[in-house]
């Protein structure tokens, strides 16, 4: 009987040690950038550290950084419904973004113009305009005010 115990727990261990790795190894995989139809490449994440640390290390690449979160405490955000419009330059008035940030960060290259950004969080729209030109990469903070109860 001692040995039937041993082998459940071992077993049981071991089931417990592959689920924690996987868990792991989802949390420390590298974030896949995804594109739009409009060809627009964006990555959203920043979820742990690994996140953070693979946004970071992308944002290089990219023409507009944004990061969302709460006013007075600074406390991040996620599933951040965010669309862009394009309304200045070559296919004004054209959508090029429709996506919910998975993430606090949501990083996008986008062709030089003018955009205009929105942000939806529980019913909170922020907006702003960028205007984006190669080399000039824009970091836009959107802050939402204290989640009303």
């Amino acid at each position: 009987m001692n040995r039937n115990i041993r082998m459940r727990t071992s077993a049981l261990a071991a089931v417990f040690a592959l689920a924690s790795g996987a868990a792991f190894a989802q949390a420390g995989a590298p974030l896949a950038p995804k594109s739009t139809p409009a060809g627009v490449v964006y990555v959203s994440g920043g979820v742990g550290n690994a996140q953070q640390q693979a946004m970071k290390d992308a944002m290089k690449d990219y023409d507009l950084r944004m990061t969302f979160a709460r006013q007075q405490t600074g406390s991040y955000l996620a599933s951040v419904k965010v669309t862009i419009d394009r309304t200045e330059g070559h296919g004004a008035g054209s959508l090029v973004l429709d996506t919910v940030s998975s993430g606090p960060m949501l990083f996008v290259k986008l062709p030089d113009g003018k955009y205009d950004v929105r942000a939806e969080v529980e019913g909170q729209v922020q907006t702003r305009t960028v205007n984006i030109r190669k080399g000039q990469a824009q970091d836009l903070v959107i802050h939402f005010p204290p989640k009303q109860s």
